[in-house]
């Protein structure tokens, strides 16, 4: 966001941006009720009057602690996270469902005894020892890597991701502004971060 947000107001100075930072879900049914104009959102979101438009998928990693036995890892299969620890996102977050899912497919054990509020919690219940986690290419790259205490791995074989978008009501007057966004976030994600997936 501060990278979008510095562009957009660089080359859009009138543009005004107020930015709120809630639970996904109240945040979609704000914008139903009129509350937001635009939410930046993990995908699926759907209604038949809102415009979703896909920014870019992102790689999950596997976050673990430094002196965890996957740390000096390359990559690691995910058939290999069965019967592992996994902390995940209290519900209401859609990586909760996602970080489940996964959980479920790969025999791994998703831990309800400790659930984070936000990927900083996560990231520091992983440094603790408390299990690993699944954490997206972006956050990985602006707030674990370079750090001593955890480790993100990404998976071997077909990318694991999750899609990222805007959705706005399609009546909004402000739809050209709005797809103005859409691709300055495409674009200044695609020249600044690496794990990301734009098709």
């Amino acid at each position: 966001m501060p990278k979008v947000v510095a562009h957009l107001h660089r080359e859009y100075p009138s543009l005004r941006l107020y930015i709120r930072d809630a639970m996904p879900l109240d945040l979609e049914h704000e914008l139903r009720e009129g509350v937001h104009d635009i939410i930046l959102a993990q995908l699926p979101v759907s209604g038949d009057d809102l415009v979703v438009r896909r920014l870019f998928r992102e790689k999950l990693y596997v976050a673990v602690a430094a002196d965890d036995p996957f740390a000096g890892r390359e990559s690691i299969d995910p058939s290999e996270l069965r019967g592992r620890a996994v902390l995940g996102m209290r519900s209401g977050f859609h990586l909760h469902d996602r970080i489940r899912t996964l959980c479920e497919e790969h025999g791994a054990q998703l831990l309800r005894e400790y659930e984070g509020t936000s990927l900083d919690a996560l990231r520091q219940m992983v440094g603790m020892g408390m299990g690993v986690t699944f954490l997206p290419a972006l956050y990985v790259q602006s707030e674990v890597a370079g750090r001593s205490d955890v480790v993100a791995i990404p998976l071997s074989g077909t990318p694991i991701t999750r899609s990222i978008g805007l959705v706005w009501h399609e009546r909004s007057s402000q739809a050209e502004i709005f797809e103005t966004i859409t691709s300055t976030v495409r674009a200044t994600v695609a020249a600044n971060f690496t794990g990301i997936l734009l098709e």
